[in-house]
């Protein structure tokens, strides 16, 4: 059974390595003749420092290398080597809280942190995507955003359909990509396909690659390495970390970096790494049908439940043989080389630093792709549906066309604020779609795909037709059902500020989660800042009788704004009620006349939302500088 199982893998991979090599051939020929010059990336005597309860724990003790273009490196090491750490130096990724010295040059030129990522791409272990979004989509919009002015429309759907081909994607191009929370979708070795068919978009000198084979099985393990493996053939430097790879995909990696206890134990060609160690010492010698990644780490870690100390002695040992070997000398000779040499400086090769993308493209395609997101949420739709048709038919019950007389002004007073106080009501999932968008938003951010307020502009836009809707069947329901003021332009004002309360909401919503940024953090502010909002509104306390120290928190409610202009619009225009007044004289309520900078309580509300709109906006962008 398992030989069957093992002829059945052999031949998969031979089809698919077969097929990859006829469609990068043709595609070689056609560009041979512009190709990219590819780069090398060097780093030279790099020590690396991390916090460690009161002290620093180094972690990378004098590491060099050098990583060629149409080759591939990996880096290797057990739990706490050093790996990721190299990693994440070499892509300027996470470098807040360390110290480090030595330097990393591509073509032995220093980069600035936003050249770098604009000639490189970086595959992360986690995929994150829009869940709603088919991969051909995804595609789209990454070509679009990548792509950018550089490259007109046909330009980009051929490179969709190119990359689709390579990435074996296309017969799932028109599959959600789903995600382990929401629904399923696309298998996660496809996934992490389409994460490197994006990040290959907009062709990157430099892959960096994130343990792309950790969860996959050894034929999706196998898929993944291939296609990383033949995107090399285009002069492409690829670095990636792996773990635990199979023989199979270990051997199609050209060169190895063995890392432990944050040292170098080898770099070089991979089919001489049993053969090198072999010299050092007969206890290193890998039996032929061993796993050679496998006995690497097994010698380099605990795993056999050895003497701490014994095998600290054997990564000593290997590390030593290894800084005076002929390989070691050859890596720093090579980086001394490179590094002193000329960088290149061909079309090819000068860096941009700017989107690719306009700020109105960016927007539209974020527009675009939250239209998509919420049109396929129909249980998002259908809760909010319910949600306000329930709460306007239990209004609608409860004040069913009343009359308008002294005993039932009470009534109204209490139907206006209860009108103020449900347009909240889509706070919380509104937040909670923001918060679960922001790590994508981020991420790509943070890659130099597209800026900030793009996204929030296209976010927040995206989601005002919606709520918009909603807020006009809960007014047009309730305020032809109750007996209010049975005016056109009284029912427009009271659907206007409606909306735009239910706006402000939005956009206090998407403030809260711009601020806090996890989702339950972000729910603990709403609710802990949702009753004094609801306390302050007008209903329960007349302003003139609230506490001086007390004012803040009045002047933040917008639900008092609200309140106050639906007062006004269904008072100002009645001159008499049966029974309360004579017929010469207005009701004005007290609280209509408060603000006199401004001529209505709509006008409040109008800047709150673009007050929490701005100040949501600036709390992302800071975040995101932080972060990059």
């Amino acid at each position: 059974m398992n030989k069957t199982n093992t002829l059945s893998n052999n031949n998969n991979s031979t089809i698919l390595t077969n097929d990859l090599e006829k469609d990068n051939s043709d595609i070689l020929q056609k560009s041979s003749s512009t190709s990219s010059k590819g780069v090398e990336l060097t780093w030279s005597e790099i020590e690396v420092s991390v916090p460690y309860g009161k002290t620093r724990k180094t972690v990378l003790k004098g590491v060099s290398g050098i990583a060629k273009p149409g080759e591939m490196l990996a880096i290797m090491g057990s739990s706490g080597a050093g790996k990721t750490t190299l990693l994440n130096l070499l892509t300027n990724i996470d470098q807040t809280k360390i110290k480090k010295s030595g330097c990393v040059r591509v073509n032995g030129k220093y980069l600035t942190v936003k050249e770098m990522r604009t000639i490189s791409a970086y595959v992360q272990q986690i995929d994150v995507f829009a869940p709603r979004l088919t991969v051909l989509e995804q595609l789209t919009i990454s070509a679009k955003l990548r792509m950018g002015r550089k490259c007109d429309k046909l330009k980009k759907e051929e490179t969709v359909e190119r990359l689709l081909r390579q990435m074996r994607l296309g017969d799932c191009k028109n599959t959600m990509i789903g995600s382990p929370s929401t629904q399923k979708g696309i298998s996660i070795g496809e996934k992490k396909r389409l994460a490197i068919a994006c990040e290959l978009m907009d062709d990157p000198k430099i892959l960096f690659c994130d343990e792309p084979t950790s969860g996959l099985d050894s034929y999706m393990a196998f898929q993944v390495v291939t296609a990383m493996e033949h995107q090399a053939k285009f002069n492409k430097t690829i670095v990636s970390t792996i773990h635990q790879p199979s023989s199979e995909v270990f051997y199609k990696f050209d060169k190895v970096c063995l890392m432990a206890n944050g040292k170098v134990a080898y770099f070089g060609p991979v089919k001489e790494l049993t053969k090198f160690w072999y010299s050092i010492s007969n206890t290193l010698n890998c039996p032929p049908s061993y796993n050679p990644a496998d006995f690497a780490i097994k010698m380099l870690s605990n795993s056999d439940d050895s003497d701490q100390v014994t095998v600290d002695n054997r990564i000593q040992m290997i590390t030593e043989a290894y800084e005076k070997s002929e390989y070691c000398n050859l890596i720093i000779k090579s980086v001394k080389e490179i590094n002193t040499q000329t960088a290149i400086e061909d079309e090819d090769n000068k860096i941009s630093t700017e989107y690719a993308a306009s700020f109105c493209t960016q927007l539209q395609l974020m527009i675009w792709r939250g239209f998509k997101t919420l049109s396929r949420e129909p249980m998002l739709f259908r809760t909010r549906i319910v949600q306000t048709i329930f709460t306007v038919s239990i209004l609608v019950a409860l004040y069913w066309n009343m009359d308008l007389n002294a005993s039932t002004i009470q009534n109204f007073q209490g139907l206006l604020y209860l009108t103020a106080l449900q347009l909240n009501m889509f706070l919380f999932s509104t937040a909670f779609t923001l918060t679960s968008e922001l790590p994508l938003a981020i991420r790509e951010y943070k890659a130099g795909i597209y800026g900030l307020w793009p996204y929030y502009i296209g976010k927040s836009l995206s989601e005002v037709p919606q709520i918009t809707l909603l807020g006009i069947i809960f007014s047009t329901t309730l305020y032809w059902s109750t007996g209010l003021h049975r005016e056109i332009y009284s029912f427009i004002k009271f659907a206007t500020v409606n909306t735009v309360t239910i706006n402000t909401s939005l956009a206090f919503a998407h403030m809260a989660a711009c601020i806090f940024f996890v989702e339950e953090h972000t729910m603990l502010f709403l609710c802990a800042l949702g009753y004094p909002l609801v306390l302050f509104a007008g209903f329960y306390m007349r302003s003139p009788l609230i506490p001086i120290y007390m004012k803040p928190l009045e002047y933040v409610s917008f639900y008092q704004y609200a309140h106050t202009s639906i007062l006004a619009n269904q008072w100002s225009n009645i001159g008499h009620i049966e029974g309360c007044i004579s017929p010469n004289q207005t009701i004005t309520p007290n609280s209509i006349e408060r603000y006199c900078q401004y001529s209505t309580g709509q006008e409040i509300l109008e800047r709150l939302f673009l007050f929490f709109k701005i100040v949501g906006g600036v709390a992302l962008y800071i975040r995101g500088r932080l972060m990059k």
